[in-house]
């Protein structure tokens, strides 16, 4: 297991997920949202192939409606 700061709190991983992976074990599967992992977003394309790393700072992120 590794340690990543999962908006902002401490989470633990097995290391080398692919992020598509830890985003359904977060329960962010069926929403809309957006990832940065150490403030770079990442594209939707790549979520299989981006691997999660030690340390990572990884933020997702829920659109906002109103005006």
């Amino acid at each position: 297991m590794i340690s990543v700061s999962l908006n902002g709190q401490p989470s633990q991983i097995i290391a080398d997920t692919p992020l598509s992976k830890a985003i359904m074990d977060w329960g962010y599967a069926e929403q809309l949202f957006a990832v940065a992992i150490n403030d770079t977003f990442i594209a939707r394309n790549q979520y299989q192939e981006t691997l999660i790393k030690e340390g990572d700072r990884i933020d997702v992120v829920s659109p906002m409606q109103g005006g």
